[in-house]
């Protein structure tokens, strides 16, 4: 996954509150978003939301 892929990923887990998926899927996809993060060296989704800068190149 791109960082633009990953920062299109938390900007629509962000807004999508509250969840239009199920339990299962949201874990599912909380997963990966952690998984992407931590690659990246951020603790949590939340902090790379807030902290997370990519170009749009």
């Amino acid at each position: 996954m791109t960082d633009r892929q990953l920062r299109a990923l938390l900007n629509l887990f962000m807004c999508s509150d509250p969840w239009p998926a199920s339990d299962d899927d949201i874990a599912v996809i909380e997963a990966l978003i952690t998984t992407e993060v931590a690659k990246r060296g951020f603790p949590d989704w939340i902090e790379a939301y807030h902290s997370m800068a990519v170009n749009d190149d």
